[in-house]
């Protein structure tokens, strides 16, 4: 709106210093005898300058809408993704015998961190050759420890695992080894976005229906997208899209099929279009899938 007085404010300047010039003057006298010759054509300009001062001392109300509070929504989004995950721990312990700390609380345990957490224990279980898990032991928003309790001595497997573990999780987090049995792993990155936030809560859906979990992720990124910014997670149609894949992967011969059976949206063989592959379209969203799919796994979103 300051512009727009601005603006009002040097056209009236302007027109001031026209009309003080023989020439503004004589344009003056031409549009006053113009207007007494046409007397209804006055309202012309006195419609005008009413304009002109309604805009100056009335702006109108802007109506664009309120920035999102991006913080508040990102919050909202991560307390839902974070009561997922949290089942994810306990389910992981439950399934691997993990002892926890009665006072550790998962609810401060980051998707950043909770991801790398069976990585952990495999480094940990190569190198200990032993079945016993270490116990997760303490936690907070940027980092995690797990304590080797009844492991004897430990210094000499410490480093190997801290040394073993830093190579795997590469340059994002530091791993340290705390004497006598601490390992302990901080994430040092940038905020994961809520593509990653999601691969656990898919990893589990995955799980419990005997689906690689890269596939999936690959197939809701590519067929819907993930959501805004603004919304919440739906894990409703989540476990839709893993439903409907696990449905149409046991009623085709091949993967490509079944993928492009959904693409179709066709729900019997016999509806899939012959030679499906000659058509650009669905031939390179399936290819899409698929390389999606490989570059989940290479970052190690699996069941392994």
């Amino acid at each position: 709106m300051f512009f727009l007085r601005v603006a009002i404010i040097l056209a009236l300047i302007i027109g001031l210093l026209l009309f003080l010039s023989a020439k503004g003057r004589a344009y003056f006298r031409l549009f006053k005898n113009f207007f007494h010759d046409r007397p209804v054509f006055i309202i012309i300009p006195i419609l005008g300058l009413i304009l002109l001062i309604t805009l100056f001392f009335f702006p109108p109300l802007s109506s664009s809408r309120p920035a999102l509070n991006f913080e508040d929504q990102k919050k909202h989004q991560d307390s839902l993704i974070l009561h997922f995950t949290e089942e994810t721990i306990l389910d992981l312990a439950k399934k691997i015998q993990m002892p926890i700390d009665s006072q550790l609380n998962l609810k401060l345990i980051r998707p950043e961190l909770i991801y790398i957490l069976p990585t952990c224990l495999n480094v940990f279980k190569s190198i200990t050759k032993k079945e016993t898990m270490p116990v997760l032991f303490n936690a907070d928003i940027s980092s995690l420890s797990l304590k080797a309790i009844g492991f004897g001595v430990f210094n000499n497997r410490g480093f190997r695992i801290k040394k073993s573990l830093q190579k795997k999780l590469g340059n994002d987090y530091i791993v340290s080894f705390i004497k006598p049995n601490e390992i302990l792993i901080q994430y040092k990155g940038y905020p994961w976005n809520m593509e990653l936030k999601l691969s656990l809560p898919l990893l589990k859906i995955a799980q419990q229906e005997q689906l690689d979990p890269a596939l999936l992720l690959s197939l809701i990124k590519n067929q819907e997208g993930f959501i805004p910014l603004q919304k919440a997670p739906d894990f409703n149609r989540f476990r839709e899209r893993a439903n409907l894949l696990k449905e149409r992967l046991s009623k085709f011969s091949s993967m490509e099929d079944a993928l492009a059976s959904i693409y179709f949206n066709v729900d019997s063989p016999k509806d899939l279009p012959l030679k499906w592959w000659k058509q650009p379209l669905a031939r390179n969203w399936v290819h899409q899938v698929f390389i999606d799919a490989q570059i989940y796994r290479e970052y190690g979103f699996s069941l392994e």
